[in-house]
């Protein structure tokens, strides 16, 4: 009885002095962090007694730790007042909670798609960062942004001609990523408005009220919506047994300056009425095209007739309300933002779209009092 006694005696002494120790340890380095400034894993690893192992996993939530060590080193984190260091977490697992946006900003239509794709990457936890590139050496404003590794995925529309410099800078950043409105070689599909059919659509229409010489007026013609939006121009122009007439394209920049400068271009066409009907590829563009028009005393829809792709409602305020393609660029933000989850692999077990084709985003026509039969000499 003695000896069990002197055994447990001594039991509890050493582990009385263990637990001292340890505490004398944990408040010599808390003074010291006092000084220094946050708390860190070391402190829970000085109060709890645990390695710096142990206590790494059971903050990671990662298996094998016990429940009851768990719930000692949680509490002792808490007690602390522990903060994880994010960056250097993201650092150790390339995990960054940010999504980076490529795209020339200056254009209200890609504000408008970061919206639709902000809110969707809300919901899994993601921030999203707005980088504007502009077309003066796009690839090498790309390879910069990519090249930085902080984000864990991206959403790009470069607005540039497409090229195997391009698509290599792109895939060799080994970041997941989605194309909005583009094609590039040897890249996986993305998200694109359906130009093509928008385009025909609004033609036909304009064909079916008599127009003939048709001025179509878009940004770069290098970049996929102007392609697919002149190769309808033109496909429906053939469709319609107009290939033998003059066709009117000016493809220049996206801006009102250049919306003027293609309507100064073919003023004497539009007063003549070789020109009846003009088409816009893009609202900023229309704003210049309607002024130069106003400028030059040319009437809608009397002289010529009007439409415009529309990203909003502001067209149908003017008088008359323009005829508009509109676009659902809300819409092909949470696409994007949807695929580039998908393809970040955050969606677990759920079946994601195919990373390799293509997602169309149809528009929708709205007629208003801004297109009219052509007007015939007296």
């Amino acid at each position: 009885m003695d000896t069990w006694r002197s055994l447990l005696a001594r039991a509890l002494v050493w582990n009385s002095t263990k637990t001292l120790s340890r505490n004398i340890r944990f408040d010599r380095t808390m003074a010291k962090r006092t000084h220094k400034g946050a708390v860190t894993i070391k402190d829970i690893v000085a109060k709890t007694g645990y390695s710096l192992g142990t206590v790494s996993r059971a903050l990671n939530g990662i298996e094998g730790v016990r429940p009851n060590v768990r719930k000692s080193v949680v509490d002792a984190a808490r007690e602390l007042g522990y903060r994880p260091n994010l960056g250097a977490k993201s650092m150790r697992s390339k995990k960054f909670g940010n999504v980076a946006f490529l795209a020339d900003m200056s254009n209200i239509a890609f504000t408008r798609i970061a919206l639709g794709a902000q809110s969707y990457l809300k919901e899994h936890n993601y921030s999203m960062s707005l980088c504007h590139i502009d077309d003066e050496d796009t690839v090498s404003q790309i390879d910069h942004y990519m090249g930085k590794q902080q984000f864990d995925g991206v959403l790009l529309s470069p607005n540039c001609e497409p090229s195997e410099a391009l698509s290599d800078v792109i895939h060799s950043a080994g970041l997941p990523y989605v194309l909005i409105n583009r094609e590039l070689p040897g890249l996986s599909g993305g998200v694109i408005i359906d130009y093509y059919n928008s385009v025909a659509e609004a033609m036909d229409y304009l064909i079916d009220l008599g127009h003939v010489g048709i001025l179509i007026v878009g940004g770069s013609a290098n970049i996929l919506p102007t392609m697919r939006s002149i190769q309808a121009y033109r496909d429906i122009r053939r469709k319609r047994g107009l290939h033998d007439t003059r066709e009117y394209i000016a493809c220049g920049r996206i801006d009102e300056r250049w919306g003027t400068e293609a309507v100064l271009s073919q003023i004497e066409e539009i007063r003549d009425g070789r020109i009846t009907a003009i088409l816009s590829l893009n609202n900023t563009i229309f704003i210049g095209v309607l002024k130069e028009l106003r400028r030059s005393d040319v009437t809608c829809p009397a002289d010529v007739s009007l439409i415009s792709f529309e990203d909003g409602h502001l067209l149908s305020l003017l008088e008359p309300p323009i005829t508009a393609i509109v676009r659902p660029l809300l819409e092909v933000g949470v696409r994007a933002a949807e695929r580039l989850i998908w393809l970040m692999g955050e969606n677990g077990n759920d079946v994601g779209p195919a990373d390799s084709a293509s997602l169309d985003v149809r528009t929708q026509l709205v007629k208003r009092e801004s297109c009219g039969p052509v007007r015939r000499p007296d």
